[in-house]
């Protein structure tokens, strides 16, 4: 996996894990390393002992490279130092070889071989200290591509299958056994030269990086740092904790610094928030909103900053898998709280817009956060290196199938849509549907939530909603009805019950609390639909008041007419005000209500008569 390239650009600080410079900074490394490569070339080394080995080595060439960034000069300028010692070899070899000294020849011949090796390693680093010249990455990385492939064109290796009776031969003369130990030296000094390639190809972007930040100092820094009296004062006493001076300066720095960046982050979030919002109320509430995230998300970075540091930006595989896991979900959580608090904010101008319904909003802003949290799951699988080419066509081939599974899921999402799209209620109306009634609480994306009147919470699936009849008493923008039949007694004249009738009828009408077809309704918008607009809009404005029936026990007066409102408290007022009007309406013509009674009548016989 890549580097970070903003942790790494910024906080390449760890160089002082040991003092890296010594008087000479290259041959201590190359001793070390022909050291290491030595051990490898033992044939009882476990699997678990040779993978530390590795990466003991990873960081060991990774600690050199950038020592050498942050210190050029201890690379020296390039001298070749073997051309002595390969003249002094190359002339004994020559009287060997014209004593047919065969044996003392290939010894000397092996020893200038790890000469010449030795000399390209140190040539080789003298070369990636000169490229270190070129501010432009991609010229930075194109002279490290080019120095390895020019140093291996020219190489003139040993034959190793020429000395390999040698290696075998058991011998204790003298001669054999430094031949053996030359080619063991060989065989380790070229092991060195090949891995010093291919690290270069690992690191070259670190060494970038570092070079970047050596023009700022920040590397000699650290290493003046750690330098110092005080520090190795101090670095004896946490030395155990793989910490030292410069380090513990490093962290502090970087702590104060998020401190720092999170107060600028609020200031500048309020100030760009500024520029959308007005109220600030709804500034504090967006912040409210993203300001522990975001808090959650410096502590992480801080966190993942100061690992480096501790670890020595080591390629931690699994270690950078997390963090970038953690990333991943704080962003898609801050992105899905942004986008909430934004639109919650926002919600009142919804409602009273006259074109845009907020359930709209609503089932748009559900899609997205879903939309939002696949976006974030998929990032997460690319992490692990999952196929998602893959994945999908595995979608693809089960698609049915799982299709077939959520088919309930399914119709209740396009139910929903059918709700909103064909107007058929909204959030606050009051429905009745299959047996419940009661107050629209939310249009979800599976279900709707619908507050009964003894303040009881159900949900019904949308697609049910959307299949079945249903009533929306709250589809009415003027009138709700008020019907009752008067029932007045037999014994009443009909004169008085006429005028009465009469008298309650011009009641209603002059009533102002009744809708009446004197009053004139202006709407403020145009329909293109083939229906009446008082019937679309819910506007009722009858007045019927009639002598409607004969009952078994009363003459009864239907009263037929609409409140103006239709909340249901003013509308229980106004039909109570109506009640008792009508009651002091009968009364004024001497009508009486009636009630179920029962008359017998007894008829005389003649004898009785």
């Amino acid at each position: 996996m890549p580097k970070r390239q903003g942790l790494c650009l910024l906080f390449l600080l760890c160089l002082t894990l040991t003092p890296l410079f010594a008087n000479d900074l290259v041959d201590d490394f190359i001793v070390k390393q022909i050291a290491t490569e030595k051990k490898f070339l033992d044939q009882n080394l476990s699997n678990d002992v040779i993978e530390k080995l590795i990466d003991n080595q990873h960081h060991a060439y990774k600690n050199f490279f950038l020592a050498l960034i942050s210190n050029k000069e201890a690379a020296g300028g390039y001298t070749d130092t073997y051309a002595d010692k390969i003249a002094v070899l190359q002339r004994r070899m020559l009287i060997n070889q014209q004593r047919n000294n065969t044996r003392a020849y290939q010894r000397d011949a092996i020893k200038v071989a790890t000469y010449r090796l030795l000399s390209n390693i140190r040539k080789t680093i003298y070369e990636v200290v000169k490229a270190t010249q070129y501010e432009d990455e991609k010229t930075f990385y194109d002279a490290i591509d080019t120095i390895i492939a020019r140093r291996h064109h020219n190489e003139n290796l040993l034959d190793m299958q020429a000395y390999k009776k040698l290696q075998q031969n058991a011998s204790s003369s003298e001669i054999i056994k430094k031949i053996r130990d030359n080619l063991v030296e060989y065989e380790a000094v070229l092991n060195v030269n090949n891995t010093l390639s291919s690290e270069l190809v690992r690191y070259k972007k670190t060494m970038y990086d570092a070079l970047r930040l050596s023009s700022f100092g920040l590397i000699s820094l650290g290493y003046q740092i750690n330098s110092s009296a005080f520090a190795e004062l101090v670095n004896d006493y946490i030395a155990w904790s793989g910490l030292n001076s410069a380090k513990l300066v490093f962290i502090v720095v970087i702590l104060l610094t998020a401190y720092l960046l999170r107060k600028i982050i609020v200031i500048l979030s309020r100030a760009v928030l500024k520029r959308f919002f007005y109220r600030s109320t709804d500034i504090a509430y967006i912040v409210q909103r993203l300001s522990g995230v975001l808090s959650l998300l410096m502590l992480v970075i801080t966190l993942d900053i100061i690992v480096e540091i501790y670890a020595g930006f080591s390629e931690v595989l699994w270690l950078q898998r997390a963090f970038s896991v953690l990333y991943t979900v704080l962003i898609t959580y801050l992105v899905y709280r942004l986008l909430n608090a934004v639109a919650s904010v926002k919600m009142e101008h919804f409602r009273r817009s006259q074109y845009l319904r907020h359930e709209v909003i609503n089932l748009a802003l559900r899609v997205t956060n879903v939309i939002i949290y696949f976006i974030g799951f998929i990032v997460i699988l690319k992490l692990f290196d999952v196929d998602l080419s893959a994945i999908l066509s595995g979608l693809g081939i089960g698609g049915f199938a799982v299709a077939f599974a959520a088919k309930d899921t399914i119709a209740n999402f396009f139910g929903s849509v059918s709700i909103l799209m064909g107007d058929l209620f909204e959030q606050g109306d009051w429905i009745e549907v299959d047996g419940y009634e009661g107050t629209v609480v939310e249009i979800g994306l599976r279900a709707t939530t619908i507050r009964t009147f003894d303040n009881a919470m159900i949900a019904i699936p949308n697609f049910k909603l959307a299949d079945n009849g249903l009533k929306n008493w709250s589809k009415r923008q003027l009138g709700r009805r008020i019907k009752m039949h008067i029932g007045v007694t037999y014994e009443s004249d009909f004169e008085d019950i006429k005028k009465a009738v009469h008298d309650i009828r011009q009641m209603l009408i002059d009533h102002e609390g009744i809708s009446n077809t004197n009053e004139e309704i202006s709407h403020a918008e145009r329909y293109a639909k083939l229906v009446s607009k008082e019937d679309y809009k819910g506007i009722k404005r009858n007045i019927l008041v009639y002598m409607d029936r004969f009952s078994d026990s009363s003459i009864d007066i239907l009263v037929y007419c609409f409140s103006k409102s239709v909340v249901w408290n003013e509308w229980l007022a106004v039909k109570e005000d109506v009640m008792y009007k009508i009651a002091t309406i009968l009364q004024q013509h001497h009508l009486s209500f009636a009630y179920p009674a029962m008359a017998i009548h007894y008829i005389k016989n003649e004898d009785e008569k």
